[in-house]
């Protein structure tokens, strides 16, 4: 018979994970891997894998005569930890302008979500391409990232800037 695992299922995660093992025979020897069978380690107690990495967990058991189970299907999972770079705004300042502004966003992680906000972070866009303002109008701009495993970057530095093409300026420069 092969052992259960229980406690941990598929995915990435932001903390430890725990798991257990059941169902081993009566004076079976149980054991799991966490390397998807490379290496294997007696059971005794629960288990918490706390380290970041990708883990490929299995069971087995041989009863009191030596006989092999045969191993359990592997549970993958992944622990992600770490918090992303911010990612960067490029292409914009602060400042009013009369025309139109575009940026771009990067720095993003492979698998990252990257989102930028035009509201001080009101609400959050995915980013997917260079962004045009266009619309006369007050922007506070940041972009911020979220990795597979849920966790947050702090968002970039805030880029204030006032689009206004409809208001005539005039030059105030001596001589003009």
């Amino acid at each position: 018979v092969t052992p259960t695992i229980a406690g941990i299922s598929v995915g990435t995660f932001t903390s430890d994970q725990a798991f257990t093992l059941s169902g081993g025979e009566a004076g079976a020897s149980v054991q799991y891997s966490t390397d998807n069978g490379t290496t294997w380690q007696a059971y005794t107690v629960g288990v918490t894998l706390s380290a970041e990495g990708t883990y490929q967990v299995m069971a087995k058991q041989s009863d009191v005569a030596g006989n092999p189970s045969p191993n359990s299907a592997a549970i993958v999972l992944t622990i992600d930890k770490t918090t992303p770079v911010t990612p960067t705004v490029n292409g914009i300042s602060d400042g009013i302008f009369i025309a139109n502004q575009s940026f771009t966003v990067t720095g993003g992680e492979a698998g990252a979500t990257v989102q930028y906000t035009i509201n001080n972070g009101a609400a959050w866009q995915t980013y997917n391409g260079a962004v045009t303002l266009s619309v006369d109008g007050i922007y506070k701009v940041m972009a911020r990232q979220s990795d597979a495993a849920g966790n947050v970057a702090t968002p970039s530095a805030l880029i204030t800037l006032l689009i206004d093409k409809t208001t005539q300026w005039t030059d105030i420069r001596p001589g003009s």
